[in-house]
């Protein structure tokens, strides 16, 4: 068995949320149980993503096309607000509830602290300035899970864009402490944006 080739595999396993070294091992063992027809078609499926999935170059959503469906002009989003959240799942489920109308900024992560400045998710944090700047909207909500890599984020934004002296936002605390706001219900989430600050 070729070690190197296993590490390498693993580790492109790991770069999946939340997929840990014994996660990845499960997948690669899991995969040898597959046929080579299933596989292949995998393979051709995973070489086939740019071409079937893109990330709008305005909110970094994923979906089937730049500028998505909410960044589109002459939409019925409310262009005023802008929403800042860490994950595709997350803005699924705020839209989802049909509670909120304006438009989204995904960063893809939290911001961690200890990584270096060329993360993806600093990067989005540069475009939300850089497009803040130019639309000008009357508010930014940050709807960042309430954990310590959420409130980290959440002050790194607010520190950010402080020069342009634009409304930001935060959800009030009907989210639990340490929960991820793909988990939380309409309720809740109804709650969070009523009662942010």
């Amino acid at each position: 068995m070729n070690s190197d080739y296993l590490a390498q595999l693993r580790k492109l396993f790991e770069k999946l949320p939340g997929i840990g070294p014994r996660q990845a091992s499960r997948f690669i063992w899991a995969l040898l149980d597959f046929s080579l027809e299933e596989r292949k078609n995998l393979s051709e499926l995973i070489g086939a993503l740019d071409k079937n999935l893109a990330r709008c170059a305005e909110c970094f959503m994923a979906g089937k096309t730049s500028p998505c469906s909410f960044c589109a002009k002459g939409g019925s989003r409310d262009r005023s607000k802008i929403m800042v959240v860490e994950k595709d799942s997350d803005l699924l489920n705020i839209e989802k509830s049909k509670i909120y109308g304006g438009l989204y900024h995904v960063l893809g992560s939290a911001l961690d602290p200890l990584e270096d400045s060329a993360g993806a998710a600093r990067e989005r944090v540069r475009a939300l300035y850089k497009r803040a700047e130019s639309a000008k909207p009357r508010e930014i909500i940050l709807a960042l899970s309430p954990n310590k890599l959420g409130e980290f984020t959440a002050s790194y934004i607010t520190k950010i864009l402080e020069p342009l002296k634009i409304k930001t936002t935060r959800l009030a605390r009907g989210l639990a402490t340490g929960t991820d706001l793909e988990y939380a219900d309409e309720t809740t989430l109804r709650q969070a944006l009523d009662n942010r600050k």
